[in-house]
């Protein structure tokens, strides 16, 4: 066979070779997703699809401050806001960081915990907006406080980084292994409030901003004082009392000083309330959590590398190719 035509017929299979392990990388990921993280990805692109093709409608389940007050009543915008996507842009971008970090958290957590984190991350959120839009109503033009309209999944984003953080905090985003992009898990909060930061000094609508600094301290007040999780099956363990969780963790050293301020003040206003389950627990407990705290740690982790495992398994499952088997050489008679 002529040479030239032999590479042509050997172009396509090769081709072919390269385009089925993507493939099968795609399958892979796509089925160790959990099925609540994808319903909820789903539900924002359909969400953000409908309100680009009818923003019309887009004000009966967007939150507008002034219109959560008599005389139009809209109430369940509270309860809405934070799960509709205004857009179709930022429903992908966000869709697609729920889809890459969001489906961790459920397979450690559950899905009942995963959903009622999103839930009270949103809700709390679009409530704490509103009330801060109150409070700003006499130093600010009504129209343009009182009527702009907030929504998106931007506080839960936040809350998803915040939960990554405390989870996976030396977990690499994937960009590159080099020292000026290194960039982890453990620095995603600052990255959002940072890019959510830049409208803000452009003049440009800063609706994003408020729901990112909400879902981030929301997030992290019920993390680090509410979430209860189980260790041995039977103990449970409320909160997240480790110093590598402060929230001034969050930020750059230089600044921390200054933001864990703002930390000790939300526990201050919790304990002083009487509605802060961690500050309840009694000295004993406190005492054997704090010997527990390094065996805590490395059961987290120890099942983060389980679900890494897991999935590194099923990946394993996909690469290998029907109908090729690898045979054993036999050893001949000389």
């Amino acid at each position: 066979m002529d040479p030239a035509n032999q590479k042509q017929t050997e172009l396509p299979h090769t081709i072919n070779d390269l385009e089925e392990p993507a493939n099968r990388g795609l399958q892979m990921r796509f089925a160790s997703v959990p099925p609540r993280t994808k319903m909820v990805c789903a539900f924002l692109l359909g969400t953000g699809t409908l309100f680009s093709l009818l923003p019309s409608v887009s004000k009966f389940f967007t939150m507008a401050p002034g219109r959560v007050l008599p005389p139009n009543f809209y109430i369940w915008t509270v309860f809405t806001s934070g799960f509709i996507e205004p857009n179709i842009i930022t429903a992908f971008f966000n869709a697609f960081f729920l889809f890459a970090a969001g489906g961790r958290l459920e397979s450690i957590w559950g899905a009942v915990e995963f959903i009622r984190f999103l839930s009270i991350t949103n809700v709390l959120t679009s409530v704490s907006t509103f009330f801060f839009m109150m409070l700003a109503f006499p130093f600010s033009n009504p129209d343009k406080w009182m009527y702009a309209q907030f929504s998106g999944f931007s506080a839960a984003v936040a809350g998803i980084a915040v939960a990554n953080k405390q989870l996976f905090p030396e977990a690499s985003l994937g960009f590159t292994e080099s020292p000026f992009f290194g960039l982890r898990a453990k620095h995603l909060p600052f990255i959002l409030i940072f890019f959510n930061t830049l409208p803000f000094f452009f003049m440009l609508p800063f609706h994003n901003l408020l729901y990112t600094l909400f879902g981030i301290l929301i997030s992290w007040t019920y993390l680090r004082f509410y979430q209860v999780r189980v260790l041995d099956g039977t103990n449970k363990v409320v909160g997240d009392l480790n110093d590598s969780f402060n929230f001034s963790s969050f930020f750059p050293d230089r600044i921390a000083p200054f933001v864990q301020i703002l930390g000790n003040t939300v526990y201050s206003i919790l304990k002083t309330c009487n509605c802060c389950r961690t500050a309840e627990l009694s000295h004993e407990n406190l005492t054997n959590r704090s010997h527990n705290t390094d065996n805590d740690a490395e059961r987290r982790r120890a099942k983060a590398l389980k679900s890494l495992d897991q999935r590194l398994q099923l990946q394993q499952e996909f690469t290998i190719q029907p109908g090729h088997h690898t045979q054993t050489p036999t050893a001949t008679e000389e």
